[in-house]
């Protein structure tokens, strides 16, 4: 594959990934390779890698006669095993980042919480609050345990981008993010580690709203 075609094909990848983030590809849709050329203007071939990389990262499927289609999304029960799942790996990479890091990593981070706390458009909230995160745990210099945390979130996301973030829950979300930061420059891992399982299980809180607002079954 060409530098050109690799670049294509990352593009396709992301362009399709956030269709179906932002919920605009529902669980179950079709992704046809010509409906897909025409949104993206990008060539088929790009595309075919893209939705290859998509099947391996769980949010296609390749189904026998139907081709590619939006993976469904994950149980009730899936998602609380994948949080708790996530409070251990978010843990170990934070903690790990904390350990290598000095005032620079921590001015990147503080410089991500301000574009969090001027974006008034609460659609594009959830932007810089997983920015914030992956920078923070890319610091960790492990890329394996980093992916697959991001993994992890992309399952989920979904429901937290469909989600309305009114005023109190910016500020509360923001609140937490300082708290994180702060424990972070004061290297205490106990004190980071605690503030983060507290903003992680709030996305579980916030999805089981959003479920409930679907009038769907949750825990």
């Amino acid at each position: 594959m060409t530098k050109s075609s690799t670049i294509k094909s990352l593009q396709a990848y992301n362009l399709i990934r956030e269709l179906i983030l932002q919920g605009e590809l529902l669980p179950g849709s079709r992704l046809v390779l010509a409906d897909l050329e025409e949104k993206l203007n990008v060539g088929r071939g790009p595309i075919r890698e893209a939705l290859m990389r998509l099947d391996r990262s769980g949010l296609i499927q390749n189904l026998p006669y139907k081709g590619a289609v939006v993976a469904p999304l994950p149980s009730v029960r899936e998602i609380q095993y994948m949080y708790d799942v996530r409070v251990q790996l978010e843990c170990i990479l934070a903690t790990e980042a904390m350990n290598h890091a000095g005032e620079e990593e921590y001015r990147q981070l503080e410089e991500i919480l301000r574009s969090m706390e001027d974006t008034s458009d609460n659609s594009l909230f959830f932007h810089p609050d997983r920015e914030f995160h992956y920078t923070l745990y890319k610091m960790a210099g492990m890329p394996h345990l980093l992916n697959t945390a991001s993994s992890l979130v992309d399952h989920v996301e979904i429901f937290l981008n469909s989600r309305y973030y009114g005023v109190q829950d910016q500020k509360m979300l923001m609140e937490q993010h300082k708290e994180i930061l702060q424990a972070f420059r004061d290297k205490d891992a106990a004190r980071l580690c605690e503030n983060l399982k507290k903003n992680i299980l709030i996305g579980l809180e916030l999805i089981r709203q959003e479920m409930e607002r679907m009038g769907k079954k949750c825990w």
